[in-house]
């Protein structure tokens, strides 16, 4: 259903959204929904069913396609909509009698899509901060990574440069706005925020990176903070929720070690020694948590946690390392 394209240019790799497919056999999946990174429980999961078997050998039959800007943000799906992230070339060359302009833009854009016909049904634009330059990463930063959530008629939307958007499912109109950078401190990660934004009951979640602000809570309708806690640095890596012994965590890769987090106050109940802030943890119906970090980092490799409580209501991991 979805395509990213990544080119290579001058020995390095640069990875771009540049276009959504939509292809015939995926009539059967309508009933699915797709409302964030990681699916319906962020757990990759998908409830499609009577799906295709196997594809024609000439492949499956395009139905539309459509150019889109700069970002490494995936996309969400429900009912007929997709909703994308992008941000627009950084210039653009305008026609002038004196000769060719270059004008500077920094133009983010949320976008929902008709999902058989790829028509844009709306649109939301706004100005965001420049992105970064000279820090690690800093090149590859083409635009937006987290990917839109989709909660009960509303959108939310983080970009690259830290603004927060709270946009209307049907219209796309903004209901609210937040700059972490401006308002809170937030320390931009290397490759830009990347976190994507995780509903809890009334909080929305979001890991924001810096003094105070490590992870953040927000009201969805209003917009207010909730909460705001810990010094972590900026981490990728986006929060899952997680249900242990009838209890609820939010469980977060925070860079230098793994967290479990009280989805109602922010308070951690548990931390284990751990150089990650990229993959996205995963639960199994077993009770292991899975981990994993880049080959760059000390603790590279994978490993499963076991999470259990005791009476006292703590947590014990149980680690178990596949090396690199």
């Amino acid at each position: 259903m979805l395509r990213s394209a990544i080119r290579h240019k001058k020995g390095r790799m640069v990875a771009s959204c540049t276009g959504i497919v939509a292809l015939s056999s995926l009539a059967p999946m309508v009933s699915a929904q797709w409302p964030q990174w990681g699916g319906k429980n962020r757990d990759f999961v998908a409830d499609a069913k009577d799906l295709a078997a196997s594809w024609p050998e000439e492949g499956p039959k395009k139905i539309w396609s459509r150019p889109f800007g700069s970002g490494h943000s995936s996309v969400a799906f429900v009912d007929d909509r997709l909703y994308a992230m992008y941000r627009e070339p950084e210039a653009e060359v305008l026609d002038d009698p004196m000769g060719p302009i270059a004008v500077t833009k920094k133009v983010e854009v949320v976008l929902a899509l008709d999902t058989q016909t790829g028509k844009i049904i709306w649109e939301h634009k706004y100005e965001a901060a420049p992105l970064p330059e000279g820090t690690i990463g800093a090149e590859n930063i083409r635009g937006p990574n987290a990917t839109p959530l989709v909660h009960e008629g509303k959108v939310y939307a983080f970009g690259a440069t830290g603004n927060l958007h709270c946009l209307d499912q049907t219209t796309g109109k903004p209901a609210w706005s937040h700059d972490v950078l401006a308002e809170y401190g937030a320390r931009m990660p290397d490759f830009g925020f990347a976190s994507s934004p995780l509903m809890y009951e009334n909080s929305l979640i979001l890991p924001v990176g810096g003094p105070g602000v490590g992870v953040m809570a927000f009201d969805p309708t209003s917009g207010n903070v909730l909460w705001k806690k810990h010094d972590f640095a900026g981490t990728h890596s986006s929060p899952i929720l997680i249900r242990v012994d009838g209890r609820d965590e939010i469980v977060l890769l925070a860079g230098a070690e793994v967290v479990g987090m009280d989805p109602v106050t922010g308070e951690i109940e548990w931390r284990y020694p751990f150089q990650s802030k990229v993959m996205t943890p995963l639960w199994g119906n077993d009770g292991i948590l899975f981990i994993s970090s880049p080959v760059t980092f000390p603790d590279r490799g994978s490993r499963g946690l076991k999470l259990t409580r005791s009476p006292a209501m703590r947590f014990f991991p149980w680690p178990h390392r596949w090396p690199s």
